[in-house]
Order: structure tokens, then sequence, then C-alpha cells
């Protein structure tokens, strides 16, 4: 699954990034992926989670990308899973709902899904 949303991370170029990037005010479903994103990266400074954030990950695209791919899944707690469990048990939270407003999102969130299901699996 996480080989598979990896994959699926290659199709993403600076230009769907950038331009998910100058959204002033994203759809719901978009702001959960990145937030589940940056709790992941450990970018959720002070706990709460702005639009700005995913911003500056997303105008550094290949950075983001790169910190995605090569993410270690020994970092996945069991308390990082207790911190995404309000986002996995979202019925809004699913790779196809946030790929109908980016393919940015959707191909992201199909890769927190993946992280997450492997620290349920540890």
């Amino acid at each position: 699954m996480l080989r598979t949303a990896k994959e699926g991370l290659g199709v993403i170029i600076k230009e769907t990034c950038d331009e998910l990037a100058a959204m002033e005010e994203p759809p719901p479903c978009i702001l959960q992926v990145f937030a589940a994103v940056a709790i992941i990266l450990g970018e959720n400074r002070g706990g709460e989670f702005r639009w700005s954030t995913a911003q500056r990950l997303l105008r550094s695209h290949k950075s983001f990308l790169a910190s995605l791919h090569d993410f270690d899944t020994a970092r996945v707690t069991p308390e990082l899973v207790a911190q995404l469990e309000p986002f996995m048990s979202s019925a809004d939270f699913n790779a196809k709902d946030a790929g109908a407003h980016s393919i940015v999102a959707g191909r992201v969130c199909a890769w927190v899904l993946a992280v997450a299901t492997m620290g349920l699996r540890s």
C-alpha cells in the first residue's frame, strides 16, 4: 500500500503544487489532508494547523515530495497514530474526495492513509 502511494506521488509536478498553494481558502478535505501531513512530518508546531504551513511545504515541492517519499515509517508511533485517528475515522478523509479537488491532495491523502495504516500494523 505504501509503495503504491509513493508511486502515486511521482505524478505530482511543480505547477500542480503551486496551483494548490495559491488557494486562499481550500476546501475542508484539503485542509484535513495537509493537517495530517503536518502532524506526520512534525510541522504542526504549536498544535494548531495553519494553511500557511501547507503552502510553505507545497512551494518547496521537490523537498516536500522527497520528505514524503523518504519518510521512515519507523517514526510512526502509537502516539502519532492516535493524533491521526480523527482524520482516519472521518468518512470524508479519502483519496477520492481529496483528489476531486486536487490531484496533489488526492495523492498525498493516499500517502497519509498508507503511513497511518503501517502504524496501525506495528
